[in-house]
């Protein structure tokens, strides 16, 4: 392939760090970095500061889903919601279990499934947020993948690969099942299934 841009500290991006992308209705792509929240619009950068209200943050991933919303994990500071101008918070005291968010998918229900660092599996629905069965080794879901007969799939950073079938059977897959490492950094669905 072809490089058809390039941006670096010097041109417009907050920090060097990116760690998050995901692209929105209109088109607009969001950055995450280990300093803030960019969005792109065509040409030009949108910085978000404190005065909008979200500062100068640790984000880990971004999720932009199918109402205009863009979701924000963010390590220490939980989940964030943007949508209409205004930064909503979640933590936990809104029932996440713990506010170092690594990863979230939405899932094919309409939740947002957020995987924290050291709390385990959240589910968010209709505003509320809550956490994700504990029977699984589900401590550290670092990605998160629903394949098309509707199983949950986690690689974790310390238990492998878990998956949970719609009927709620759990199967967790480990180096005793022949991974090469219990240390799994992502997980991807191919044509296969």
């Amino acid at each position: 392939g072809k490089i058809v841009d390039q941006t670096q500290q010097a041109n417009g991006i907050i920090h060097e760090n990116v760690t998050a992308l995901c692209e929105d209705l209109q088109s607009h792509i969001w950055v995450g970095t280990q300093n803030g929240l960019q969005m792109r619009n065509g040409q030009s950068w949108k910085t978000f500061s404190a005065a909008d209200g979200i500062g100068k943050i640790n984000i880990s991933t971004l999720a932009c889903d199918s109402l205009g919303v863009v979701w924000i994990g963010t390590i220490g500071e939980g989940l964030i919601r943007y949508s209409a101008g205004q930064f909503i918070y979640y933590k936990k005291e809104d029932g996440l279990t713990d506010t170092d968010v690594g990863s979230l998918y939405l899932d094919n229900e309409g939740g947002l499934l957020i995987g924290t660092t050291g709390g385990g599996l959240n589910r968010l629905r209709n505003g509320s947020a809550s956490g994700f069965s504990r029977r699984a080794r589900l401590d550290d879901p670092w990605a998160i993948l629903e394949d098309k007969l509707g199983t949950l799939w986690f690689s974790t950073f310390a238990h492998g690969v878990t998956s949970i079938a719609p009927s709620g059977a759990i199967k967790q897959l480990t180096t005793a099942q022949g991974l090469p490492s219990n240390k799994a950094n992502g997980i991807c669905d191919d044509d296969m299934g």
